[in-house]
């Protein structure tokens, strides 16, 4: 275990190669669990939690989170699904609504989740 590290870090020996790796433990919390996981076209992987969404860029994870003073944040906590356009861009269903993540921006644009009834069609209305 090296020292100054927060978390345990182990030593992966005895690899095809020979040479030893070093990883950590995500920094999720202990309990969280991870629903779906979808891996963007710049590399990073994304991962979502009752907890938030997190991003990973092979070093480091960033975590995103609801900001009421934020109109460009995520919209809520607990993020259901993941999917990516062929754009890029990454759609997240997190609580009631609907957000499209643009990697350009790095801003999140909300919209409701629309209500299916039956015989209906679904629609996209920005903000109703």
């Amino acid at each position: 275990m090296r020292r100054g590290c927060r978390r345990p870090v182990y030593q992966a020996a005895d690899l095809v190669d020979g040479s030893g790796l070093w990883f950590a433990h995500p920094p999720l919390g202990e309990h969280t669990r991870v629903t779906q996981m979808v891996q963007d076209n710049l590399g990073f992987m994304w991962f979502a939690t009752q907890d938030g969404l997190w991003r990973y860029d092979g070093l480091r994870f960033k975590e995103y989170h609801p900001d009421p003073k934020n109109p460009n944040s995520l919209s809520g906590v607990n993020v259901e699904t993941l999917f990516k356009e062929r754009s890029g861009a990454l759609w997240v269903s997190a609580d009631e609504f609907l957000d499209r993540y643009d990697p350009v921006t790095e801003l999140f644009t909300r919209c409701r989740k629309p209500r299916c009834n039956k015989g209906s069609r679904l629609s996209h209305q920005p903000g109703s």
